[in-house]
């Protein structure tokens, strides 16, 4: 049970779920400041994901 339990917080923490999910999130570092939500809606926006994987569900911050 240790080990499944283990293997389930590194998935979660490296972001796997999301990447199986076909989710973008930014990370909590982001959230910290209004020059780094920029940051990261310009590079959502800049990457233009959604023209490469249509399934994708891009999460932007609300603030």
């Amino acid at each position: 049970m240790h080990s499944l339990l283990l293997y389930s917080t590194l998935l979660q923490f490296w972001g796997i779920v999301d990447v199986v999910n076909l989710e973008v999130k930014p990370t909590p570092h982001y959230l910290n400041s209004e020059e780094l939500i920029k940051i990261y809606e310009n590079r959502v926006l800049k990457k233009n994901w959604k023209s490469i994987w249509t399934n994708l569900k891009i999460h932007h911050i609300n603030h």
